[in-house]
Parts: structure tokens; C-alpha cells; sequence
């Protein structure tokens, strides 16, 4: 029962990161753009363009893959390392060397923080041996309560893969809400069970 409103969760933000890996790709392949050069007139000062772009943890390569632990397709790629561990959410690059894992957890939100360091924890060891392989790599264990609240290690991972704040609002409510329905199954289930 746990693991449906958990892969529920799971499938909202899959979704999400989903397209920002595809628009990332996009975005930072070559292309053969034509460079306009600025010409100031004598005696006046130059005006400097701030860039909107956000920057991103995915910004340094056009090449990153996608895998999630869903239905049976997850696990971590075996090209970077072999492992019985299975990350939630595992993005890399062949490229960049780059392996970033992304671990969900649904807990009661006064088990948030235990529930942080508890995944920090598991997957710390992968890290090392990844970095071992000469892999740059990353963890970030995120939360949505099983209440529907949205803890800020989420926010955060959102952020750091680019997204922007109208973005992160959007794939917050939607995790959210995929969390608290997903209670709402459980306690049904529990409550026809109990009977």
C-alpha cells in the first residue's frame, strides 16, 4: 500500500524531471548559430545584458540519461558502476562523468529529517565508489510528507536541475497532491481492512 502512494509520488516527479533532462539537452547542444557583435558609438558606454538563463547542475552536458525506479525498469546504470542498490531517480552523463541519484521518501512529516539522513546515509558508500570510477556524483534525498507537505530538500533539487519558480510550484502542488491522495487510498484500504 505504502510503495503505490510512494511510486505515486514518484511518478509526478519523474514526469517533470523527464522533460527538463530533454529541454536541458536540448538547449546545450551546439549549434550553428550566427554571433552579432555590439558596436558602441564613440564616447557612450556599452550596455551590459544581464543572461536569464538559471543555472543548472544539468548545464554542463548535452547528453544526460534518465532512469527510474518504476514498474521495474530502475536501477542504476551499468555502465558506472554494478550495484543491488536501486536509486529512485538516477540521471547521468557519459560525457560530463557526471551520475546524479534522487531518492523519494513519503514519510510522516515529523519523520522528515530522520528520514534525510536515513537515505544520506544508504546511499553515501555508492557515492564514494562512483567516485572511486572517476564519476562525479551527487545524492540529494527529498521528501514530500505524507500530509502533503513539500520539504525544502525537494524544493531544493528542483532548483539545482533548473527549475524555474514557476516550474517548482507547479511540480510541488502536483507531488503534493499525489501524496495526499495517495494517504487517502491508504486509509481507506486500512479502514475496509480493519472491519
Amino acid at each position: 500500500m505504502y510503495t503505490w502512494r510512494h511510486n505515486n509520488v514518484l511518478g509526478v516527479l519523474v514526469e517533470a524531471v523527464k522533460l527538463q533532462v530533454e529541454q536541458n539537452n536540448v538547449s546545450q547542444a551546439p549549434t550553428n548559430t550566427k554571433r552579432y557583435i555590439s558596436f558602441v558609438k564613440e564616447g557612450s558606454q556599452s550596455r551590459s545584458y544581464s543572461s536569464s538563463s538559471r543555472s543548472s547542475i544539468l548545464s554542463s552536458a548535452d547528453d544526460w540519461c534518465i532512469r527510474a525506479d518504476l514498474d521495474g525498469k530502475g536501477g542504476f546504470p551499468r555502465e558506472i558502476l554494478i550495484t543491488t542498490l536501486r536509486p529512485d531517480i538516477v540521471i547521468w552523463s557519459e560525457a560530463g562523468k557526471e551520475v546524479i541519484i534522487g531518492e523519494l521518501t513519503v514519510p510522516w512529516e515529523d519523520n522528515i529529517d530522520e528520514a534525510h539522513e536515513r537515505k544520506l546515509t544508504k546511499y553515501s558508500e555508492l557515492r564514494a565508489e562512483c567516485k572511486d570510477r572517476g564519476w562525479k556524483a551527487s545524492c540529494y534525498p527529498f521528501e514530500v510528507g505524507c500530509r502533503g507537505f513539500v520539504a525544502h530538500s525537494l524544493q531544493k533539487w528542483l532548483r539545482d536541475l533548473g527549475f524555474n519558480r514557476r516550474e517548482l510550484k507547479s511540480v510541488s502542488r502536483a507531488a503534493s497532491e499525489a501524496a495526499e491522495s495517495g494517504s487517502s487510498w491508504v486509509w481507506s484500504k486500512y479502514i475496509q481492512r480493519s472491519r
